[in-house]
């Protein structure tokens, strides 16, 4: 069964500055996935969470993945 966690931090960009962005980790038969810094959008890594869980990812597709929903919603 794949689990998925949101995760915040904080992190800088010379464009931008200091700004908060939210990542997964993806947890699937006992191995982990950690992917930082996806969006800066709370209700978008909601959904995106959800769908992998729904989907239920192998590590293997879950950054692909996310690279797919990224040219989708953005």
């Amino acid at each position: 069964m794949t689990s998925c966690k949101i995760i915040s931090g904080t992190y800088f960009d010379e464009d931008n500055g200091e700004y908060q962005s939210y990542g997964i980790t993806v947890e699937n038969g006992g191995e982990k996935i950690v992917v930082e810094d996806i969006t800066v959008d709370h209700a978008k890594i909601e959904d995106l969470a959800g769908r992998i869980e729904k989907y239920g990812l192998s590590l293997c597709h879950v950054e692909e993945y996310i690279y797919d929903w990224l040219c989708e919603v953005y």
